[in-house]
């Protein structure tokens, strides 16, 4: 491909790709949501407390690395614990919060992040050197928006903690 003609082609069907991808990747999230009886924000909080470092359970923490306030995140955290899916323990200065996943926590989680076996099959078909260069491409794509577009700021991150 040579012409700008070309070049602009190339990147409107590359746009309406990722469009297409993250659709299908919300859909799925959300259907297994539903499946188990949760919110996504709760699905995600699972998955969240099954991948993060502990140091990052607080709800404070958790409200951040999902751009929603400490209220809501508390009130998911209520709506979990309810459910039998965490349990709630002081931080190290009392003040905080803490969740950790319960043992049906935890197998609820594992069940939740097999919605990503599908997506994980199609890129293990994908040669090493190729998912690299699409992963740096993409970081920089999302950086670049971030950049000029404030509001992507966190959006583009929420739920994924593994590709800061």
């Amino acid at each position: 491909m040579t012409g700008t003609g070309d070049t602009a082609g190339l990147d409107r069907r590359l746009a309406d790709a990722l469009v297409r991808l993250g659709h299908g990747l919300r859909s799925s999230a959300r259907r297994t949501a539903q499946e188990h009886g949760l919110s996504l924000l709760q699905q995600n909080v699972l998955l969240a407390l099954d991948r993060l470092p502990r140091e990052r359970h607080e709800v404070a923490a958790l409200a951040a690395e999902f751009d929603v306030t400490t209220s809501t995140m508390s009130s998911t955290g209520t709506a979990l614990e309810r459910k039998g899916l965490v349990t709630r323990s002081p931080a190290a200065d009392r003040r905080r919060r803490v969740l950790s996943l319960t043992e049906a926590g935890a197998e609820v989680a594992h069940v939740l992040s097999a919605r990503s076996d599908p997506l994980m099959a199609a890129l293990a078909g994908i040669r090493e050197q190729d998912r690299t260069t699409t992963l740096h491409t993409l970081l920089r794509v999302i950086a670049d928006m971030q950049r000029t577009d404030p509001a992507m700021s966190r959006d583009t991150t929420r739920g994924t903690p593994d590709c800061r």
